[in-house]
């Protein structure tokens, strides 16, 4: 497998983990899931190491990855309190020292452990996806399919207890709606402001409905420099369903209003 594949295997099977835990957790099943928190701890370090290169096959060597990230690359050092936490479940047998509000507060650190080494710094727009085909149709339609991909790993990572991770692909559903209708004008759409310049344009210059501007304002406040809204799994859920709906109507209006400013020419 290329390092890709490799890095992109490990994090699902951290995420197919951490749904396992929680399903433990929702039978009872105190033999199982401490174990299963080890697992998908060990998962997410073996994905870290592996995009880096670094030889991760023992416990040693996964310890080894957390001490580096924190030394090399100043990922927070309550990374290496977690390690030592999650490490703990390892091989656990039940007990008082393994309660079922133990494990569940090792459930919340994980979540956390994973985020911090999937997102050692806020992706940038063009990190939320590899760079788009060269024309400007072809990157239209790619970010479009991009837009639709990444909406449907709202759930995905909800399941799995990330719900950061989740608010990230709120936004980038958004970013990349909008930035399909930039791509197709030819207009800058590598920022931030790129895009919200983009939602001012296409209202200015070519009538957009006021409701459609919404799609920025929405998926802006879940980006990493908005977080403006509290993050529960029941808003996430409902601001989904209107994104979903915001976007269905932009890409419609784009593509009829492009097509028809188009043949006018």
């Amino acid at each position: 497998m290329t390092t890709t594949d490799t890095v992109a295997y490990h994090r699902k099977e951290t995420r197919r983990l951490l749904r396992e835990v929680d399903d433990a957790l929702g039978r009872g099943d105190l033999e199982s899931a401490p174990t299963k928190l080890w697992s998908a701890a060990a998962e997410s370090i073996r994905g870290a190491a592996a995009g880096r290169g670094w030889e991760y096959g023992s416990d040693s060597l996964l310890s080894e990855t957390v001490d580096r990230l924190v030394d090399e690359e100043n990922l927070p050092s309550d990374l290496i309190g977690q390690f030592l936490m999650l490490y703990a479940f390892r091989a656990a047998p039940v007990s008082h020292a393994h309660s079922p509000g133990k494990i569940r507060y090792g459930r919340g650190q994980l979540a956390q452990f994973v985020y911090a080494l999937e997102y050692p710094k806020p992706p940038t727009l063009s990190e939320i996806a590899p760079p788009p085909p060269s024309t400007a149709a072809d990157a239209a339609e790619y970010y479009r399919e991009e837009s639709w991909r990444r909406l449907r790993r709202v759930n995905d990572d909800l399941d799995a207890g990330l719900g950061e991770h989740a608010r990230d692909q709120l936004w980038a559903a958004a970013a990349h709606s909008i930035k399909s209708a930039a791509a197709r004008r030819g207009w800058p759409h590598e920022s931030v402001l790129d895009l919200g310049e983009t939602a001012d344009r296409l209202a200015a210059e070519e009538g957009m409905p006021s409701r459609l501007g919404q799609l920025y304002l929405l998926g802006s406040a879940y980006s990493r420099e908005g977080w403006q809204v509290p993050m529960n799994t029941e808003r996430i859920c409902y601001t989904k369903a209107d994104i979903a709906q915001l976007m269905a109507e932009f890409e419609a209006w784009d593509v009829a209003q492009f097509s028809a400013s188009h043949g006018a020419r």
